[in-house]
């Protein structure tokens, strides 16, 4: 006859038959254990949406709530499912296009409820300029680099529903009797809006270059009208160390450069090294002001050297044809570039990539942390 024995954990049950034994595990507990966590689901109420669901003809904020006490509220507007990852909901969305929100409310205990989807469809209205309906505070101290930092918003008519940034860093120009803008990889961004209790918002600005930075910020709402603003600020070095830099030329200045070739008394400095270094969790790479670096030129056998750095640029200036080795140093990290000055009368001069400048162990164009 067949025999049975329960223990804890999964129900293993045992069938003794001619005298073989054959064993199974029978899953029971894992049911049980599902079944109290569907329970629990259906105990917590599933998120509703405002306004209904149909189609619009401006911009709409869609508010999303959750009768059940405690529960903290993540949604997607992509069609797939929320988790506990996905945006987490703080205020209105805005929808601008049609879109599919699903929305799901987790209790404290990690129990969560069943999925909530609404289709929404909206057009956006013809842009119209309108300055003046929102004021933006200016930070009064500096922002930290590859950092969270939190701008105030205040807004002069209701229904602010998205703000676009743009990070400027205006440069010198001595060509030019303007400044000239340059913009930083990564720069652009719509984000998301913090509504606070006292009509205010704030928006959570990322800075991708150091010294002064400008943003620009335009804000919109529901009827088109832009409003555009502009503020500055400084941006100084995050306490976080890179996690990578690298140095490469003016031209590819994403590109580690190994070798910077220039020629003896070029009629203006044409040639320089830039720096941009990356950090833990944060998107992209971040670029740094030559002047938060510090650079050390390696001559030939310790022979007047072949360059001079500007230390404030980067920029490079060739003293007399030959090699020298340019050691650039940040963050605690440090990166070798050979820097060849030829001269365009001389076509006899041979390079030797730096290799008499190397000490035991170095490689050129490969940043390593000291």
């Amino acid at each position: 006859m067949p025999a049975f024995l329960c223990v804890t954990g999964p129900l293993l049950v045992r069938f003794k038959y001619l005298g073989k034994r054959v064993v199974y595990v029978v899953l029971s507990l894992i049911a049980v254990f599902w079944a109290t966590f569907a329970a629990r689901a259906q105990s917590i109420a599933i998120p509703t949406f405002s306004p209904a669901p149909g189609i619009y003809t401006t911009l709409q904020l869609v508010s999303i709530s959750d009768v059940t006490a405690g529960t903290t509220i993540y949604y997607t507007t992509d069609g797939t499912s929320p988790t506990s990852a996905s945006n987490r909901y703080t205020g209105p969305i805005t929808v601008a296009t049609t879109e599919t929100l699903n929305a799901m409310a987790i209790a404290p205990d990690s129990s969560s409820s069943n999925i909530a989807s609404q289709a929404a469809s909206a057009k956006r209205p013809l842009p119209f300029s309108a300055p003046g309906r929102l004021d933006v505070i200016a930070p009064q101290h500096s922002l930290r680099l590859a950092e969270e930092n939190e701008i105030t918003l205040r807004p002069r008519v209701a229904g602010l529903t998205e703000v676009e940034t743009l990070q400027v860093q205006y440069i010198p120009d001595r060509m030019a009797s303007q400044p000239r803008a340059v913009f930083p990889k990564e720069g652009w961004a719509i984000l998301p809006l913090l509504y606070h209790s006292d009509g205010s918002a704030s928006i959570r600005v990322i800075p991708r270059s150091l010294g002064r930075l400008a943003l620009r910020i335009t804000a919109r709402f529901p009827d088109g009208g832009e409003t555009e603003s502009e503020i500055a600020f400084d941006v100084r070095l995050t306490e976080q160390s890179p996690e990578k830099i690298v140095v490469g030329s003016w031209f590819d200045p994403t590109r580690e450069a190994s070798w910077e070739f220039t020629y003896l008394d070029p009629k203006e400095l044409t040639r320089g090294l830039a720096i941009s270094a990356s950090y833990k969790d944060v998107k992209g790479e971040f670029n740094i002001d030559p002047s938060f670096a510090s650079f050390h030129v390696r001559p030939e056998n310790n022979a007047r050297p072949a360059i001079d750095i500007d230390g404030t640029k980067g920029a490079i200036k060739p003293l007399h044809v030959g090699e020298a080795l340019v050691e650039t140093s940040f963050g605690g990290w440090t990166s070798l570039t050979c820097v060849i000055v030829k001269d365009h009368n001389d076509s006899n001069f041979r390079n030797q990539g730096c290799k008499s400048l190397l000490r035991p162990g170095e490689e050129i164009g490969r940043s390593i942390r000291k």
